[in-house]
C-alpha cells in the first residue's frame, strides 16, 4: 500500500466519523427547534477543528514511521489524487452554490452555515471513496 493510499485513508476514515459525530450532535438539537435557537456554531467548529489535527497528526505519525522507499509517488498516484479532486470539487461547488442561494433568499444563517459545512464533509467522504475505489481497481485515465 502505498503512502498516498495510507493517507487517503485515514483522510477518509476522519471525514466519515466528523460528519458521523456532526450529525449525532446536530439532529437532536434541532429536531423541533426553530433554526434560529439551534446553538450550532460551537459544534461544527469543535468537529472541523479536531477532524483537522486528528487527521494531520495521524499522517504525521505515519510519515515518521513509514519506511524511506514508501515516500516515492508515482504517476498512479498523482492520477489517482486528481480523480478524487475531481469528484470533491463538484461537491463544494454544490455547497457553496446552496450557501448562495441560501444567503439570496435571507434563510437563516443555520441553513447557510451547514450547507457550505455538509458540502465540505461530502466532498472530503466521497472523495476519498473515490481515491479508494481507483487505487483497488480500474481507474479512468484523464
Amino acid at each position: 500500500m502505498s503512502r498516498d493510499e495510507v493517507y487517503n485513508w485515514i483522510f477518509a476514515l476522519v471525514s466519515l466519523v466528523s460528519t458521523i459525530t456532526y450529525l449525532a450532535i446536530l439532529v437532536p438539537r434541532k429536531i423541533g427547534a426553530p433554526a434560529s435557537e439551534v446553538s450550532y456554531v460551537a459544534p461544527l467548529l469543535w468537529v472541523f477543528g479536531c477532524g483537522m489535527v486528528v487527521g494531520f497528526g495521524t499522517a504525521l505519525a505515519v510519515r515518521l514511521a513509514a519506511p524511506k522507499d514508501s515516500k516515492v509517488r508515482d504517476e498512479r498516484d498523482k492520477e489517482i489524487e486528481l480523480i478524487g479532486q475531481y469528484v470533491g470539487s463538484g461537491f463544494v461547488t454544490i455547497g457553496a452554490m446552496a450557501a448562495l442561494v441560501l444567503s439570496i433568499l435571507e434563510v437563516d444563517h443555520f441553513w447557510v452555515s451547514n450547507s457550505l459545512f455538509v458540502g465540505f464533509l461530502f466532498a472530503a467522504v466521497l472523495s476519498s471513496f473515490a481515491k479508494a475505489a481507483a487505487y483497488r481497481g480500474e481507474y479512468p485515465e484523464i
